[in-house]
């Protein structure tokens, strides 16, 4: 089969805001986010380390969960 690139943006899936939803559980859902969840699921899965680093809020904790 073969393979194509795909912009991420396409990747990204379209969810609804519950409008009671507590704000700090709030995850929007975008390019980065995608980016950066796909190298951390692909470096788990090969056993690499991986070391995240960035200010307060920036999503890092949420990469890993």
């Amino acid at each position: 089969s073969k393979s194509k690139w795909v912009p991420w943006v396409e990747l990204i899936p379209q969810t609804a805001i519950d409008p009671e939803a507590n704000y700090t559980k709030i995850i929007v859902n975008t390019a980065d986010t995608m980016r950066y969840n796909f190298l951390v699921n692909t470096l788990a899965m090969n056993e690499k380390r991986l070391l995240l680093v960035g200010p307060t809020g920036t999503g890092k904790t949420v990469y890993v969960k």
